[in-house]
C-alpha cells in the first residue's frame, strides 16, 4: 500500500543532492565499480564506510582506515570484530575486486560521530504519517554501539536509549530542542523530496548522527523494514502501537475510507 518502490541508498544521496538544505547533511559519498575508486576516495578523506547501495541491518559493511602503512579495514563476522590490514596494493584490490562482483557498493566519508566510552552513537527518528496523509514525528531513540564498533545497529551488539535523554547528555537543554526541529525539518523536507520522486512513503526510520562539532548528518533512511522495535526494547511499547495503527489508518485512507 506504502513505501513503494524501495530506494537505495545511492538513489537517496543523488536526490537529496539536489536540495539546497538536504545536501548540506549528507557525508561524501561515491558509487564504486574499482578498487582504485575506493583507494583514490580514501586518500582524500583517510576514513570511510564501504557499504552495499541496498543493504539493511549493517550487513556487509566496512569500515576502512588510511595511513602510511596501508589500509585497515573492520568488519563484523559472526558478531566477532575482524580487522585486518593491507600492506600491499595488489592485497588490497584482489580483496575488493571480490566483493565488487557481488553487486552494487558504495563508498561514504565516515563522520566523526559523537562517542561515549569508545562507543559510537547514532539516532532512529521515526516519522510515519497519519489518517490525514500528514506527517508527524513519533519518537527518537539513540543507538550506542558496541565497544570498539563503529557500527551502532542494535543487530549488530548496539544498546538503545530513549534519544532526549541521550542528546542531554552532549547538549544544553535548549540546544536538545533545537536539535529536535532540526531533525523534524530535515525529515519534512527529505519525505517531500522523496514524494517528488513518486515513492509513496509512510512509515520512514531516519538514522541522524551527530558530529563532535553539533553538526546534524543523515547517514541513511530506513524505508524497506523500518519496524521500529527499538522502541519495545526502551520499555516504549506504547510507541510501536501507535506506529502500526497509524501505518494501518494512512493505509485505510489510500484505500479509499
Amino acid at each position: 500500500m506504502f513505501n513503494f518502490p524501495t530506494f537505495d541508498k545511492w538513489d537517496m544521496h543523488k536526490w537529496f543532492s539536489q536540495d539546497s538544505l538536504l545536501k548540506q547533511t549528507l557525508p561524501s559519498t561515491k558509487i564504486c565499480s574499482h578498487p582504485n575508486e575506493i583507494l583514490d576516495f580514501l586518500k582524500k578523506y583517510k576514513r570511510a564506510y564501504f557499504k552495499p547501495i541496498g543493504g539493511t541491518f549493517a550487513q556487509g559493511i566496512i569500515i576502512l582506515s588510511y595511513h602510511q602503512q596501508g589500509v585497515s579495514i573492520q568488519y563484523e563476522k559472526k558478531r566477532n570484530i575482524v580487522t585486518h590490514t593491507f600492506y600491499k596494493k595488489i592485497e588490497f584490490k584482489k580483496f575488493f575486486k571480490k566483493i565488487l562482483r557481488r553487486g552494487d557498493y558504495l563508498i561514504q566519508e565516515a563522520i566523526s560521530l559523537l562517542t561515549s566510552e569508545n562507543r559510537v552513537i547514532d539516532f532512529r527518528f521515526i516519522y510515519i504519517k497519519n489518517i490525514e496523509g500528514t506527517w508527524e514525528d513519533n519518537g527518537l531513540f539513540a543507538r550506542y554501539g558496541k565497544l570498539g564498533s563503529g557500527i551502532s545497529n542494535l543487530t549488530r551488539g548496539g544498546t538503545p536509549k530513549e534519544g532526549i535523554a541521550a542528546l542531554k547528555e552532549f547538549l544544553l537543554e535548549e540546544e536538545v530542542n533545537q536539535k529536535l526541529e532540526e531533525m523534524k525539518l530535515i525529515a519534512e523536507k527529505a519525505s517531500l523530496m522523496l514524494e517528488k520522486k513518486l515513492i509513496q512513503c509512510g512509515n520512514l526510520g531516519f538514522d541522524f548522527g551527530i558530529d563532535i562539532n553539533n553538526k546534524l548528518w543523515i547517514i541513511e533512511i530506513n524505508n524497506e523494514d523500518p519496524d521500529h522495535r527499538i522502541a519495545t526494547v526502551c520499555k516504549r511499547k506504547d510507541i510501536l502501537y501507535n506506529a502500526r495503527l497509524q501505518n494501518m489508518l494512512f493505509a485505510k485512507k489510500l484505500a479509499g475510507f
